[in-house]
């Protein structure tokens, strides 16, 4: 099974037939079976294999969006340091000369 997606927005798992595994882009083609003129090449992260534990591949996708937003808070946390510049702080004159 994979994603089919609706022109509008909504998607839903559809039986599909994996015709091939294409290595150089680590994809797989497939066909859909309501449709077999139409083939589409998806990921691993968008395949459910019949023998595949439905609950499992949801946990994995569950989990794989919460890596994917932990990243990207700790991409924009470091890319705000870098962007902060470190200076001393200057001392007001009126303390120096005491």
């Amino acid at each position: 099974m994979s994603k089919w997606n609706y022109p509008n927005g909504e998607a839903e798992l559809r039986e599909c037939i994996v015709e091939n595994y294409i290595n150089n882009d680590d994809a797989f083609l497939i066909t859909w079976v309501h449709n077999r003129k139409l083939q589409k090449r998806v990921n691993r992260f968008n395949l459910i294999f019949a023998m595949e534990d439905k609950a499992m591949f949801q946990h994995r996708i569950e989990s794989a969006n919460e890596n994917r937003l932990q990243a990207e808070v700790l991409i924009k946390y470091h890319y705000m340091l870098d962007k902060v510049r470190l200076t001393k702080p200057a001392l007001a004159q009126s303390f120096i000369s005491k």
